[in-house]
């Protein structure tokens, strides 16, 4: 019989993560089905898209740099490792692909997420077939958003590349194989050999590892700051809230001591209080904007207020306005609160209106109708 997915998880907690004392740091299993196929050896299809993914990244210098320095990076810190064909066996290497994800960040431009779909054939197996899906069972959003406007001090954090902080286990690092250049300026160098020593993005199983790994780590700790993240922790986001200043001080240092522990690191501290702003601020883990994002929404920490960021319809010049365009701007509002249900029900009732007159997609709107783009702005 199949177990439910909190059964599973419990189960992995307990037989698939182990603590490391000499490293402070948690390594953890692919949690791999029971009845997958052998995987085979992609190593041609691997490496002809990395080529692809240098050939496409050599157009723009400045991207394969930034690319070649992440990489770096990661070897630096032990995430990834360097390995010798001739030297280490390949019966049971399989590859993933690594290709860039572009980020709205002047300081981290693109992101490395690792293609563990990679398949040698459409009638063989990747990693991520092999991997079981289950999901993460994180805290409700609205539960937390509700929680986090309800104390006077209110303060979010984030753990610093909390998938890679999670070793994994030596015997499953060779299912994750990759290619990269030998000198990440010269896109015609030749491509040599890695594979990662940590949980990286791209698949499947990543998000469910550091779900179980944080709820193994906060459980063992038991302390208030431990159940204050148990029940505020988000993904890689932690979210609380506390009524006096004396509080918000004791949960940052009691954080920071008790996350260290399991060789995950708070960075980009916020808060509505100054004293903590500073504090973050004289040890360098302070986000450093007034107006951050929590969970989806803006929160200003100057002025305590919370808003949305949409430009208002009725600023477009009059042929953009299309159906598409409603569309589009209406479903990119996130509300899981149900702030602006007034404003956004209105936009499905003026879609409404706009099917019933069989516009097409990209058709300018009646001006009967332009007047109603003022009650959705």
């Amino acid at each position: 019989m199949e177990k439910s997915n909190a059964e599973y998880l419990e189960n992995f907690i307990s037989t698939n993560i182990s603590y490391e004392a000499n490293t402070c740091k948690y390594t953890a299993k692919l949690p791999l089905k029971d009845d997958h196929k052998q995987l085979p050896s992609n190593i041609d299809i691997a490496r002809r898209r990395t080529e692809n993914v240098v050939r496409r990244l050599s157009n723009d210098p400045f991207l394969l740099r930034k690319y070649g320095e992440i990489i770096n990076d990661q070897e630096k810190r032990g995430f990834i490792e360097r390995i010798d064909n001739t030297t280490t066996s390949t019966k049971h290497a399989h590859y993933v692909t690594p290709h860039s994800v572009k980020k709205d960040s002047a300081t981290t431009p693109i992101r490395i997420v690792y293609d563990c779909s990679c398949r040698q054939s459409n009638d063989t197996p990747s990693l991520n077939d092999c991997l079981r899906i289950e999901p993460p069972i994180l805290n409700d959003i609205s539960t937390l958003l509700m929680q986090f406007r309800e104390n006077r001090n209110d303060v979010v954090t984030d753990i610093e590349k909390a998938f890679l902080q999670i070793t994994l286990d030596e015997k499953d690092r060779d299912m994750k194989r990759f290619f990269w250049l030998k000198d990440s300026t010269d896109p015609t160098s030749e491509l040599i050999t890695y594979r990662s020593k940590a949980i990286l993005f791209g698949a499947t199983c990543s998000p469910f590892i550091l779900n179980a790994t944080l709820l193994k780590h906060l459980r063992e700790q038991s302390s208030h700051t431990s159940e204050t993240h148990l029940y505020g922790v988000y993904v890689d986001n932690i979210i609380a809230g506390f009524d006096n200043t004396t509080e918000l001080l004791k949960f940052y240092e009691e954080s920071r001591a008790l996350m260290t522990k399991g060789g995950f690191n708070l960075r980009s501290w916020a808060s509505n209080c100054t004293a903590l702003n500073d504090l973050a601020t004289s040890q360098n883990v302070n986000d450093g904007n007034n107006c951050i994002t929590v969970l989806g929404l803006r929160w200003n920490t100057k002025d305590d207020r919370v808003s949305f960021g949409f430009k208002p319809l009725s600023m477009l010049p009059d042929y953009q306005i299309t159906k598409r365009e409603i569309l589009r701007r209406s479903s990119k509002i996130y509300d899981p609160l149900g702030i602006l249900s007034l404003v956004t029900v209105r936009s499905k009732i003026l879609l409404q209106d706009l099917w019933t007159q069989k516009l097409g997609w990209d058709e300018q709107i009646p001006d009967e109708i332009r007047p109603q783009l003022h009650s959705i702005d």
